[in-house]
Formats: C-alpha cells, sequence, structure tokens
C-alpha cells in the first residue's frame, strides 16, 4: 500500500493504518488464531463479520485520512478552512453510507 504520510498522526489516522493492516492480514488472522498453541477462547476468535467491520471502518476514516494533510499544516487552519474540510468530510459520510 501506498501512501502519502499526513504531517500530523491523529487518532482517526492511527486507526485507519491499523485497519488496514488487519484487513490485509485478516486471511492469515483467522488461520493463526486457530493454531492449537494459541489457546485463544472461542469467544475471543476473530470472525469473518469482525474483518468485514473492519474493511467498512477503512472505508470510513480513508477520507479523514486523505484529508488530514489538508488541515494539518505547520499553521492553525483559518475557520473557513475548516468548515470547507468539513463540508468536504460529510460529503465523502454521505457517499460512504449511500445518503442522497
Amino acid at each position: 500500500m501506498h501512501y502519502n504520510k499526513p504531517s500530523r498522526i491523529t487518532f482517526a489516522n492511527l486507526c485507519y493504518l491499523q485497519l488496514v493492516v488487519a484487513d490485509g492480514c485478516g486471511p492469515a488472522l483467522l488461520q493463526w488464531q486457530k493454531l492449537p498453541k494459541m489457546k485463544i477462547k472461542e469467544q475471543n476468535l476473530i470472525t469473518q463479520a469482525d474483518l468485514d467491520l473492519s474493511a467498512d471502518l477503512v472505508k470510513l476514516f480513508e477520507p479523514m485520512f486523505d484529508l488530514t494533510p489538508e488541515v494539518s499544516k505547520d499553521d492553525q487552519p483559518v475557520i473557513g478552512d475548516v468548515i470547507l474540510w468539513i463540508d468536504s468530510l460529510q460529503g465523502h459520510f454521505d457517499r460512504i453510507l449511500g445518503v442522497d
């Protein structure tokens, strides 16, 4: 995966990067956790539903990751920039969620 590292790492960006890694390793995680030496209780096992949720969260966090460099500059953004960023982010969420 290639991406432009944002100038500041936010909590959302950190979650996004961790989810991308988990998403890419999903099938291996499903197999690894079932190894007898892991001794993971059944109620703690990762399921395909968990991996599906992770993939959905990647789609949700991706716009924030992509927009971080636009608002995380050395100087503080002016309020107009923040409003435009929020409008852009809302548009991404509406598109992801299928809102017209």
